[in-house]
């Protein structure tokens, strides 16, 4: 009965690890997403624009922006220009990375 109760443990197991890594990549790529819509919109690109684009709502737009700005503010998420520079500026320096 045990290698009966095995198997679908490791596909359990399986199952929520590729399910934590898909999650993961979700999350990165709406990051990146965030950043593309905060750089246009700072360049003066229209949120409703974007939206069309997108095939999406303005609010979304805006809501993805803001939430950009957010994590930038509260430091829980990176702004990946500024974190090449300071990784740059930290080598330089000698300090770990």
């Amino acid at each position: 009965m045990t290698a009966a109760i095995s198997i679908p443990y490791q596909e359990l197991i399986k199952t929520h690890k590729r399910v934590c890594r898909a999650q993961a990549r979700a999350a990165e790529a709406r990051r990146d997403l965030d950043d593309v819509l905060a750089d246009l919109y700072d360049q003066g690109v229209p949120q409703s624009f974007m939206a069309r684009l997108m095939g999406t709502t303005q609010p979304y737009v805006s809501q993805r922006i803001s939430a950009h700005r957010r994590e930038l503010a509260y430091g829980t998420a990176s702004d990946r220009r500024h974190n090449e520079d300071a990784a740059s500026h930290q080598r330089r320096e000698g300090g770990d990375v």
